[in-house]
């Protein structure tokens, strides 16, 4: 990897290899982007990546790959306060969670097994500053209601349910700061405008070393990429298959649902004149 084919930051090349991935809540190592045999390649040789530490609470593809491994409680295990994640712009909302059982087995938050780390090097208080995770969620949401007063406070919050904000309809403005003064409230774009050719992008064009068929433009520009309709493999291979979310298993941990795999199958869906012609 370098600065010329990778973007790589603060340097010409990468001079090591990964030595410590420490991976806590996702699946992002080895499930959600393309060319996954590669990542798993480089996963598997020690050589290339040393260690691997995993926070979970469910057998991931990524859990998979742990050298080690430590069971993270669940929503329903946990303190907490949680905000809409995927806000429209429309609405907000703030949701407390609050534990319906107390942690099972041997399962951990990550607040108390940094602690415990913590302790054994001796910085325990340093780390905690004599707090427990209840209390650092208390405080940190006490914070947050000084810039917004109108949230309701974190008790009354857990004792009557998420509390709701609709945005105003009568100024959502894209942008308005910089509309309305565009050298003040410059974007965070390298010119700090609107940018319809991009000399950033212009200059990885000229200078970097792209994988063949890899194309960069300074314009929005359509480029025919590998395996595409347009590709000449059609005519070995004239079908496509895309992997999308469906309704059963939204995340891959939903899987794990029996409920949910009885209801909505794994399928294949395909149109009905590509089926007859193949004679499915």
């Amino acid at each position: 990897m370098t600065d010329k084919t990778d973007g790589l930051q603060g340097g010409t090349s990468l001079k090591n290899p990964i030595k410590f991935i420490w991976q806590y809540a996702g699946n992002i190592t080895v499930n959600q982007h393309s060319d996954i045999n590669r990542t798993k390649e480089i996963l598997s040789d020690e050589s290339l990546c040393e260690f691997i530490l995993v926070f979970e609470n469910h057998m991931t593809p990524t859990a998979r790959f742990a050298d080690i491994l430590l069971p993270d409680i669940t929503t329903i295990e946990n303190y907490e306060v949680a905000s809409n994640g995927y806000a429209s712009g429309s609405l907000g909302a703030v949701i407390p969670l609050v534990p319906a059982i107390t942690p099972m087995y041997e399962c951990r938050s990550a607040y108390d097994i940094c602690a415990g780390i913590a302790k054994r090097f001796g910085l325990e208080e340093q780390y905690t500053e004599g707090k427990t995770h209840e209390q650092w969620v208390a405080e940190l949401y006490e914070q947050m209601r000084k810039e917004q007063p109108q949230v309701p406070t974190l008790e009354d919050l857990r004792r009557d349910g998420p509390y709701k904000q609709l945005a105003p309809k009568n100024i959502r403005i894209a942008l308005e700061d910089f509309r309305k003064d565009p050298s003040q409230n410059p974007l965070g774009t390298p010119s700090g405008k609107i940018e319809i050719y991009s000399e950033q992008l212009s200059t990885i064009a000229a200078e970097w070393e792209l994988p063949e068929g890899d194309v960069v433009t300074p314009l929005p520009q359509y480029v025919t990429t590998w395996e595409s309709h347009l590709d000449p493999l059609t005519e070995k291979y004239p079908l496509q298959l895309i992997g999308y979310h469906t309704k059963g298993r939204v995340h891959s941990t939903y899987h794990n649902v029996a409920f949910l795999r009885e209801a909505v199958t794994d399928a294949v869906w395909m149109n009905p004149a590509d089926a007859e012609v193949r004679g499915i």
